[in-house]
């Protein structure tokens, strides 16, 4: 069932890309917001505003490409016996990331529209 879903992930994944990419741009706000929060200055409220769920939904559209990719490339056998073992490992770590910013993706969005 997991090597069945695989696909309908990959192109699920692709299908939001399109339809949300626009919607969740950076724009000079967020990207002024963003270099004050790294400089560890006191951000404006109203830069950050919509930078949390942004950013999150870059976050996971970035681990999808490790999640699907290193399935992929562990099914050839070019890497052998340890390079599968590290790429199960790296796809474990990288999907559990990509659930926990998925989480705090939908929190965010939720407590946008609640607002």
């Amino acid at each position: 069932v997991h090597v069945g879903f695989a696909p309908v992930f990959v192109i699920s994944a692709s299908v939001i890309l399109i339809g949300w990419g626009y919607r969740c741009r950076l724009n000079g706000d967020d990207l002024q917001g963003l270099s004050d929060l790294l400089r560890l200055r006191g951000a404006n409220s109203d830069d950050t505003v919509d930078l949390g769920w942004k950013m999150t939904f870059w976050l996971g559209m970035f681990l999808v490409l490790p999640v699907s990719l290193s399935m992929v490339i562990g099914m050839f056998q070019i890497f052998g016996t340890h390079g599968q073992e590290w790429l199960l490992t790296l796809h474990q770590y990288t999907a559990l990331a990509l659930v926990l910013v998925v989480l705090i993706h939908l929190h965010l969005l939720i407590r946008r529209c609640c607002k």
